[in-house]
């Protein structure tokens, strides 16, 4: 009877810590890894021109997302993908070169990105493009990890207005840190 007693203990234990060890993980992928800032380089566009565009991923302290191309098949690349629109062209984004990594629970350093990361990209705005406000829907595709395991692959969607001004109309530059050249 004691024996029996003592591994339903054991057991109810074991399946306690487990919970909590699942409570883990779930509670920090469900959180904000990355928060996503759109930066615009012009308060309103001319039609038939191209600016720059850019996102700013703020990657959550601790976390690490993978790169575009992943040197180990097992982790999910990161990918960025824009919603088209009639008469807005939106270049394929250019993100900046990932970093060597090594967590402690890989064997081999991975290709990641954490911090903040700026990724550019182009819009360019049709000619006959009438003047007001368009609404670009984006997505951002990503597995976060941090130095002991990698969460659930996430989706984080975000959309930014941009306002096309009438032909000649004059629009200051905005964020100069990220767009003077």
């Amino acid at each position: 009877m004691k024996a029996w007693i003592d591994r339903k203990i054991i057991g109810l234990i074991t399946a306690l810590c487990l919970v909590f060890i699942f409570q883990a993980g779930f509670a920090l992928a469900g959180e904000e890894l990355v928060d996503i800032k759109v930066l615009q380089s012009r308060k309103a566009y001319q039609p038939g021109k191209a600016y720059p565009l850019a996102l700013a991923l703020n990657i959550k302290r601790g976390v690490h997302i993978n790169s575009l191309k992943p040197k180990d098949p097992d982790l999910v690349p990161t990918a960025l993908k824009f919603s088209q629109v009639k008469g807005i062209n939106l270049a394929l984004p250019v993100f900046p070169e990932p970093v060597s990594h090594k967590p402690d629970f890989m064997e081999k350093p991975v290709l990641s990105y954490s911090g903040r990361v700026l990724v550019m990209t182009e819009v360019e705005f049709d000619p006959d493009l009438k003047p007001g406000e368009y609404l670009v829907r984006g997505n951002l595709f990503f597995q976060g990890c941090d130095d002991q395991m990698c969460f659930m692959p996430q989706a984080r969607d975000f959309e930014v207005r941009l306002s096309v001004a009438s032909l000649g109309e004059k629009s200051p530059l905005l964020h100069p840190e990220v767009f003077a050249k």
